[in-house]
């Protein structure tokens, strides 16, 4: 489902391909900006942005959770 983390995730794709949205509200807007995540792709997703996964067949997409002080710039790690 369409949820937000509380940390900062890096996503790498392994395996096939998987679509992701990436928004700034709880609910889907015409803002959402959607990609199709291939091979050796990675995205950013700074803590507190929304975003859904929807993978249409098999995959693996390696999920990194970086957790820190909640006052500490995201883009730390980056």
């Amino acid at each position: 489902p369409r949820h937000a983390d509380s940390m900062d995730v890096f996503l790498v794709q392994v395996v096939g391909e998987c679509p992701i949205t990436v928004g700034y509200t709880e609910e889907p807007t015409d803002a959402d900006q959607k990609y199709v995540l291939k091979v050796g792709d990675c995205i950013w997703i700074p803590r507190g942005t929304w975003h859904q996964l929807r993978p249409v067949k098999s995959r693996v997409t390696f999920s990194f959770g970086f957790e820190s002080d909640p006052d500490c710039d995201p883009a730390t790690f980056v």
